[in-house]
């Protein structure tokens, strides 16, 4: 990675692009690097998403019956001498609870949750969304309890349908990537990138095109201001300093150049 930076010393300064830019999808103008913080999380919201749909696996019951404990998942505190595993996965609750919701069936499932709920009492700040799957949408009487918003069908047993939990994300459920795709800064499309990155394309030629476009190419100006000592001057028919622009734009060689083709 050291043609990214200033050669192979690692250090904060001379980096021809910034990190964060390097590390976005191609059609966003990076490189389709990935921060490796970001996809950490999306891999750990496996986890979190099988303590929501209570999966039949044996760590799942274990975290169940002695960490949460029949508490409300969204709102329980996290227990201090859980261990480090367990403090990291339920940390993930404040970005996992716009991707989860529970669609409601025949409202089994739905009735152990909102006990959980209410007797933790933490009917407002329980960050879990219903959808209703059938029924007529009328309200169960349970506006009352300040919970409005939450509208349900009947509990009846002409809904055959068993409560879901749902990953909003992507229709098919958890996949890492749709958590990646989820949670990571998404970045205007680049009209250029097709440019640049084709399927016949030379990578080294590319990769100095998309530097080019981003004004990032190791011209004197940017090697002197990096406290390299070198001449300044353009080398070519006229006079001037080396930079982007003048490289491109108004240097008389290049001019004809362009012409030409």
């Amino acid at each position: 990675m050291a043609f990214l930076w200033s050669g192979t010393e690692l250090k904060s300064s001379s980096a021809k692009i910034k990190w964060d830019f390097v590390c976005n999808p191609k059609e966003e103008g990076g490189l389709g690097f990935r921060r490796i913080k970001e996809w950490n999380k999306a891999t750990m919201f496996r986890h979190l998403w099988a303590l929501c749909r209570k999966a039949d696996l044996f760590w799942v019951k274990w975290v169940h019956t002695y960490i949460i404990k029949g508490q409300c998942l969204w709102s329980m505190d996290i227990p201090s001498d859980a261990s480090w595993t367990i403090r990291k996965v339920l940390g993930l609750k404040s970005i996992g609870q716009p991707l989860i919701q529970y669609k409601v069936g025949n409202g089994h499932d739905l009735v152990k949750v909102l006990s959980s709920i209410l007797a933790d009492l933490c009917i407002l700040k329980c960050p879990i969304s219903f959808v209703m799957g059938t029924g007529d949408g009328q309200g169960s009487g349970i506006g009352s309890l300040k919970l409005s918003y939450l509208r349900l069908p009947p509990l009846s047993s002409q809904f055959v349908e068993d409560d879901l939990v749902v990953w909003l994300p992507h229709p098919t459920g958890y996949s890492v990537h749709s958590a990646w795709e989820a949670i990571r800064n998404e970045l205007p499309i680049q009209q250029w990138h097709k440019v640049v990155w084709f399927s016949r394309n030379v990578p080294h030629w590319a990769f100095i095109l998309w530097l080019a476009i981003q004004n990032k190419l190791s011209t004197k100006d940017r090697l002197f201001k990096w406290g390299m000592t070198v001449a300044v001057d353009y080398v070519f028919y006229d006079n001037g300093e080396e930079s982007h622009h003048h490289l491109f734009f108004q240097c008389l060689m290049s001019s004809a150049v362009l012409h030409a083709v």
